[in-house]
This record gives C-alpha cells, sequence and structure tokens, in this order.
C-alpha cells in the first residue's frame, strides 16, 4: 500500500502544500536539472519528473526533499554534496553559454591546478606557500 500527500487544491486554486515545497526546492537549489534533483534524493529520474509535472508524491519522497530543504547542510557553502552539483550545473551552463575560448582558458586553468597537486604529491613536498597553489 502507498502512502501519499493529499494533492487537492485549495479554495481559489492556491498551491498545495506539495507545490509549494517543489517551488521552495527549486528557489533553495537554483533550479536544478532532474538528473541533480536525482541523486540529491535518491528517487529515480523520470519519477522526479512526474513528481514536478504534479503527480502525487510518496510519502518517503516528500520527507526526503522536506529533509533537504530544512537541512542546515543545506544551507552552507562548505558541504561538499552540494558543492559538487552545483559545480555539475555550473559545468553545464558554460558548455552552453560560453564562447570557446572562454572554454579552451577554463580547461587550461583547471588542468594547470591538477599538474601543480600532482608535483606536489610526486615530490611530497609540504611547503605551505606551495601547497596553497593547489587550493
Amino acid at each position: 500500500m502507498s502512502h501519499e500527500i493529499n494533492n487537492t487544491k485549495t479554495f481559489g486554486g492556491e498551491m498545495n502544500k506539495q507545490e509549494l515545497m517543489i517551488k521552495d526546492f527549486r528557489a533553495k537549489f537554483n533550479n536544478p536539472t532532474l538528473k541533480t534533483v536525482s541523486k540529491m534524493t535518491g528517487i529515480q529520474m523520470t519519477r522526479v519528473h512526474r513528481i514536478f509535472k504534479g503527480h502525487e508524491m510518496k510519502l518517503r519522497e516528500y520527507l526526503k526533499i522536506d529533509e533537504l530543504l530544512k537541512s542546515e547542510e543545506s544551507n552552507t557553502i562548505n558541504n561538499p554534496k552540494i558543492q559538487t552539483l552545483k559545480l555539475q550545473q555550473l559545468f553545464g551552463e558554460c558548455l552552453i553559454e560560453l564562447s570557446d575560448d572562454a572554454l579552451i582558458e577554463i580547461t587550461q586553468d583547471l588542468e594547470n591546478k591538477l599538474k601543480v597537486i600532482e608535483i606536489l604529491r610526486c615530490n611530497d613536498f609540504k611547503s605551505p606557500t606551495i601547497a596553497k597553489i593547489g587550493a
């Protein structure tokens, strides 16, 4: 038996709790892609699509999204999971919006940072000044 959240409209066509939650989720996480939402919640991407189109959420889906909205971690810049998702979304936007020259420059910068880190690891060099270069 499936537990589902009531999806009835209130008087005047106002949004119900599920619709408000989805709106808040999209705003808080900068309108993430379906794939990103799926990774964040553990809900299958096709199911996320249906939920975003208005299908009723199961209780566990509702609770997972609610947990992410209320989570202190989701508000902090130091949360690696959120930062990884934001970086993936940013890369996607860059691929669409930036020129080829800008993308080449960004690629070279990232490759240079990785080379510095590799050199530091290979040399096992622990100088605080040089270690900041890789950060």
